[in-house]
């Protein structure tokens, strides 16, 4: 997994230096902790509006993997240096059982809906 990781850290490099470049309201996010990764792709809306696409997987050798697919709609507070947000999140959740977990070894598919809170 650390070769993955490594290979995930370089993408969002290349990718952040191409939009950092372009002239659209486009942002990237990315997170990559032990067998975590998640993408967030924010496209400004308008000045206090951005929707955001994400994608996480997780991973756990004996147990399977986890793969979430979602849509994040952040209204900003304020867009300064600290830009508090909240929204709401909808998303959908695949789990995968690894050929080891004989416990829970079905496929599953869950829904998210919620709300989102944060600052940027």
């Amino acid at each position: 997994m650390n070769k993955l990781s490594i290979v995930a850290f370089l993408f969002l490099m290349n990718v952040s230096t191409l939009f950092a470049e372009s002239p659209f309201k486009i942002g990237l996010s990315g997170s990559v902790q032990g067998n975590q990764f998640g993408i967030l792709l924010p496209m400004w809306v308008s000045s206090d509006l951005a929707l955001v696409p994400a994608v996480e997987i997780k991973y756990a050798e004996t147990v399977g993997t986890d793969m979430v697919f979602g849509l994040i709609l952040r209204n900003y507070y304020k867009v300064e240096e600290i830009a508090p947000y909240f929204g709401l999140r909808v998303g959908t959740a695949f789990f995968v059982p690894s050929e080891e977990n004989e416990i829970d070894n079905q496929t599953r598919m869950d829904w998210i809906f919620g709300p989102s809170v944060g600052l940027e």
